[in-house]
């Protein structure tokens, strides 16, 4: 029986990949596997492991949104170690799936399709992220900084802003994530935001009302399971 190599690759890797498009960037922007326009980052990576195809987007101060389709043939391993901000993230599967790891904190999951990791980041964050051969995966991740969601919870009189507040109080806490299954109001969201009709400004207004959309129906998912659990707490 033959054996996989599992191929890894690195954020430096990434980054080099990225100086090696930019090198190709015509004066619009654009190169054979890399485009560069205003607030957005695209690529596609070719590899032997198969294909990698991605957005990066800044919506706005503290708001990145991150497409991701994968098409793996070999065994993926892809390495982060990277120093960020403090943020919250929020990194719905729509199809196949992967084992991330948190090698320094102990922590590791599978996400599955029609499933979200809802989780808070302290800082410098190694990730490992494992795709298994043969399998088609696509990815939509939020990220937010703390202070969009204090400007949120301060404008906010519905029932989401305790779950706003509580978010905030836990981050005094340090690293923390869950899963939940992915609603099918979220699911349409996000097939909305992969089949973007737009382009320039348009597309950057239309995905950042879209993104804040999939954040409140997240909001609204966790104001209700509170709900519930109070609910139980006073039948028992």
């Amino acid at each position: 029986m033959s054996t996989r190599y599992k191929f890894s690759f690195t954020t430096t890797d990434f980054q080099d990949m990225l100086a090696e498009f930019q090198q190709q960037v015509g004066p619009q922007g654009t190169g054979a596997n890399y485009r560069l326009e205003g607030n957005e980052h695209t690529w596609e990576l070719q590899n032997s492991f198969g294909t990698w195809s991605g957005q990066l987007l800044n919506l706005r101060d503290g708001l990145d949104l991150s497409l991701d389709e994968l098409n793996i043939q070999e065994p993926l391993c892809l390495i982060a170690e990277a120093q960020i901000e403090p943020l919250f993230c929020w990194s719905f599967c729509v199809a196949g799936g992967s084992m991330t790891k948190f090698p320094d904190r102990g922590v590791e999951y599978s996400t599955c399709e029609n499933e979200v990791y809802a989780g808070f980041l302290p800082g410098i964050t190694n990730v490992v992220s494992e795709f298994a051969a043969g399998q088609k995966s696509t990815f939509v991740q939020v990220n937010a900084s703390p202070r969009l969601f204090e400007m949120l919870a301060e404008a906010s009189p519905d029932p989401c802003q305790s779950v706003l507040a509580q978010m905030l109080a836990d981050t005094q806490a340090g690293f923390h994530g869950q899963m939940r299954k992915t609603t099918p109001a979220m699911m349409i969201v996000l097939h909305q935001i992969l089949n973007c009709p737009y382009y320039g400004l348009t597309k950057r207004f239309y995905l950042e009302s879209k993104t804040l959309e999939l954040v409140a129906l997240q909001l609204h998912q966790l104001s209700d399971s509170r709900i519930d659990l109070a609910a139980t707490s006073v039948l028992k």
